[in-house]
């Protein structure tokens, strides 16, 4: 058209038919003053999801989700009891400086940063561990253990008195193991471990924590 103005009356003829295809979208009037939630795309398509339930899938995958879990709780467990083991006794701090030694030791202590907090947490709030009372204990409730060792959703609380007799009963080293006392220490200071390393959605992350300084005591026979 630039080139040749006589050809501007022909416009028409191209573009009539582009205004006469139907709107993806109308605007409503009557909608103007009516408040409007926006949806994206995961909404749009909500509807059409299709979830599909493998209960027996489910249930093996909570047990190697939880096997996992128990592996990593038993080894960061046999890591504090062989790190007191030499004098009977040690500080969170002190295994600290060990690590800054041998840093390989920092995945033994430290799996991940999840099952290091519920290991410490389950240690502190017990105390104190009489093996003889907890093979007792064990023996009285046996059939109950393995109700619960058979469902996930039961197994899913980790128990550590389980661990430890596993641990003193598979291994000789423990078999003279009478009690594990745990208590913090009253020296206020945390203990920090820097370069941890955490998995969130898959993806690996180093972080930094502060624990506050923990003392292990073994009584053997």
């Amino acid at each position: 058209i630039l080139d040749n103005a006589r050809l501007f009356p022909l416009m028409d003829s191209f573009l009539h038919p582009l205004f006469l295809q139907k709107p993806d979208k109308v605007f409503n009037l009557n909608k103007v003053f009516i408040p409007q939630r926006l949806r994206d795309d995961r909404e749009r398509y909500s509807d059409f999801e299709q979830i599909d339930f493998d209960e027996k899938a489910w249930r093996e995958e909570q047990l190697a989700k939880q096997a996992l879990k128990n592996e990593q709780y038993e080894s960061c467990l046999l890591f504090l009891l062989e790190s007191a083991k030499a004098n009977n006794t040690i500080s969170l701090q002190t295994i600290k400086q060990h690590i800054d030694i041998k840093p390989d030791d920092l995945d033994r202590l430290i799996p991940s940063i999840s099952v290091f907090k519920e290991i410490m947490v389950d240690l502190i709030k017990t105390a104190h561990f009489d093996i003889q009372h907890l093979r007792e204990e064990r023996a009285a409730t046996l059939g109950v253990k393995e109700d619960r060792d058979n469902d996930p959703l039961h197994a899913s609380h980790l128990i550590i008195t389980d661990l430890l007799l596993a641990i003193v009963d598979t291994n000789p080293h423990w078999h003279n193991l009478l009690h594990f006392f745990i208590k913090r220490s009253v020296d206020a200071e945390s203990v920090l471990f820097e370069s941890v390393p955490d998995y969130e959605n898959g993806v690996e992350r180093l972080r930094t924590i502060y624990v506050s300084n923990i003392e292990f005591r073994l009584v053997l026979a």
